[in-house]
């Protein structure tokens, strides 16, 4: 009979990587804006629109989930990191991983939201 050990496990974002996050998202939400709203959107096939949409849908929630994080009050200013739940942890990695794989599907279609 083996016994397990209760783990703690500690999830945290460093607030400099936190703000890195929070400037990618208000860079690449404001390319997707200007691709999708202020040029001429029939430039775009119907695929590619849809794929930015898609995008733009994942920075919106995956910039809810880094608000949460920092509204939580959980700031140790000993590290500058925030301390995050789990479910937050999370969330955030499932985010992540869905902006990483719109982000091929893109480049794969030969649509690219980089700054060049």
């Amino acid at each position: 009979m083996s016994s397990e050990k209760n783990k703690n496990v500690i999830y945290t974002l460093e607030e400099g990587t936190w703000l890195r996050y929070r400037y990618k998202i208000e860079s690449d939400r404001s390319i997707l804006e200007n691709l999708l709203f202020e040029d001429p959107p029939e430039k775009l096939s119907l695929h590619a629109k849809s794929r930015l949409c898609e995008y733009y849908a994942l920075l919106f929630s995956m910039e809810e989930v880094i608000e949460k994080m920092a509204d939580q009050d959980n700031f140790d200013e000993a590290s500058a990191a925030f301390i995050v739940s789990e479910s937050l942890a999370y969330q955030f990695t499932l985010f992540m991983q869905a902006l990483v794989m719109a982000k091929e599907v893109l480049m794969d279609n030969n649509c690219s939201i980089s700054l060049h």
